[in-house]
């Protein structure tokens, strides 16, 4: 028979022993938890392609020396529900954090971040060629885009035929592997926020009796006829009283916009030469914007300047002459175009 005493200190030692197990478990868990993910403090850049699963990232970040326990980085995703959204993108990841921050940040998509300036007053091909040259898409796929039915309606400008002026010059930050549309979406929501606040903010004096449509070509015609803040306002009442009263807008900038590969020589032949963006040939504004115009032309050709002029021509200095009647335009071409040519030669 075995005495109480043997058979209470074996009992007693296995306690101490399951004991002890999982005070080492715990420490080991701890270890693990507060493990850095790589080794060393400067930052690592990692591409995560679009459609990669679970099991190609971790092998991703093995290879980039990035997780030294890929299981328990496999545990803690399956664990948490983590292992099927990681987001694509291009990430830097910080070899001192643990497994545990890694995860959240790329489920985040917290990648880097492309900073990208969209000035007013490009057209739709120029702004999206900048796009292209920042590596955010492709050009093929941003000409499809072009007129796209579920982008236009986002703008909320009814009649719009082509997603040229609604992408809102403004300086965005957009993730690497955003899609063409993606970005797109993010730029035309832009322009609807701005158009909206617009709309309330601004009373309608000039443009009341203009659409939506009808006010975005008009304020991409001012943004192209000058970058003089103060000469925007004259110029859209110039515009709104040559539509009052049936006159051609003639605006040089239309001429440009239907011209294939224009050179940068506008010709008396260019004028003279009827398509629909001519407005020395047509009556009327073009068919669509001409480019994407930025808050002040936009609130200009809502609210023009209350004037009696009819004409404008640039002075050379980037600002604008006015005339009332065609005589004293002629006599402020003659001052600011012809004569400065001519004294040049």
């Amino acid at each position: 028979m075995k005495r109480p005493g043997v058979l209470f200190g074996g009992l007693a030692r296995k306690r101490i022993g399951l004991l002890l197990g999982f005070l080492l478990l715990i420490l080991n868990l701890i270890w693990l938890w507060n493990l850095p993910i790589g080794q060393g403090d400067e930052p690592i850049r990692v591409r995560i392609e679009r459609g990669s699963n679970f099991s190609q990232i971790v092998q991703q970040l093995q290879e980039a020396n990035l997780i030294q326990q890929p299981l328990w980085f496999e545990f803690l995703a399956r664990l948490n529900g983590q292992h099927h959204r990681l987001q694509a993108g291009e990430f830097q990841l910080d070899p001192r954090w643990n497994h545990t921050t890694l995860l959240n940040h790329l489920v985040s998509g917290s990648g880097l971040q492309i900073r990208v300036t969209i000035p007013e007053g490009l057209s739709y091909q120029q702004a999206t060629a900048r796009l292209v040259e920042q590596g955010l898409g492709q050009a093929d796929q941003y000409d499809e885009l072009f007129t796209d039915y579920t982008l236009r309606k986002l703008s909320g400008i009814q009649g719009l035929k082509t997603l040229e002026g609604v992408i809102y010059p403004e300086t965005y930050f957009v993730a690497q592997e955003s899609s063409e549309r993606e970005i797109l979406n993010l730029m035309i929501q832009e322009f609807n926020n701005r158009f909206i606040q617009l709309r309330l903010e601004t009373p309608a004096e000039g443009g009341k009796k203009l659409s939506d449509h009808q006010l975005l070509i008009l304020a991409s015609m001012i943004e192209k006829e000058t970058g003089t803040a103060e000469d925007r306002p004259l110029i859209a009442g110039v515009f709104h009283n040559r539509l009052r009263l049936k006159m051609k807008m003639q605006s040089d900038p239309t001429v440009i916009y239907g011209i294939p590969n224009f050179d940068g020589n506008l010709t008396r032949k260019h004028l003279e030469t009827p398509t629909p963006f001519n407005t020395y040939t047509e009556t009327g504004l073009p068919p669509t914007p001409i480019s994407n115009p930025g808050w002040d032309s936009l609130h200009s050709a809502l609210q023009p300047a209350s004037v009696k002029y009819l004409y404008f021509v640039a002075r050379g200095d980037g600002s604008s002459a006015f005339s009332r009647t065609l005589r004293e335009h002629q006599r402020a071409v003659w001052k600011y175009q012809v004569q400065p040519h001519r004294n040049s030669r």
